[in-house]
């Protein structure tokens, strides 16, 4: 069979749409209260919100963590991450060179669009020598630090730190 017409055949020109994907703000909150006792277990000593855009929700895979403060690794150890009261990811034995990374890449924690979630990690503090008079203070240090994925498009997105769209610092805690 042979083909007839005339060639070449054009289609009608169609536009692509563009979508918008969500993102996230990771903002330090008020370090929880009281003081951090050497000796004490499951201490909290740092707090994240992470606030999800309203466009859509996003799923946390990762969290790393830098400790700024005064303290060694071997002050610190079984260190946890929870929200509210529900302990996230698994314990981590301790520092890393001053870093603890939370994979939660098997159990995502997703924050619905336009709600947010704060994660609080807890830590017990050792008793060597000097850790009295040290603290322990941590921090996101760049948006390569969490690993975020956003549930419809289900692409990548870059987190952002501060309270507002427009900010990009990363905060203590």
């Amino acid at each position: 069979v042979a083909l007839d017409g005339v060639f070449p055949i054009n289609s009608n020109s169609m536009t692509i749409a563009g979508i918008s994907v969500g993102g996230v703000l990771v903002e330090a909150q008020t370090t929880p209260s009281g003081s951090i006792i050497a000796g004490g277990a499951e201490q909290a000593v740092a707090a994240f919100k992470f606030t999800a855009s309203s466009t859509e929700g996003v799923k946390i895979n990762s969290i790393a963590l830098r400790e700024v403060g005064s303290s060694v690794d071997s002050d610190i150890s079984n260190i946890k991450l929870f929200y509210g009261s529900t302990q996230i990811g698994t314990t981590i034995a301790g520092l890393a060179s001053g870093i603890v990374t939370f994979d939660l890449s098997s159990a995502p924690v997703e924050v619905l669009a336009g709600a947010s979630k704060t994660l609080t990690v807890y830590v017990d503090v050792g008793t060597s020598i000097g850790v009295a008079t040290r603290t322990v203070r941590f921090e996101v240090t760049q948006y390569t630090d969490v690993s975020i994925y956003v549930t419809n498009s289900g692409g990548t997105v870059v987190a952002r730190g501060g309270s507002s769209w427009s900010d990009d610092t990363w905060a203590q805690q």
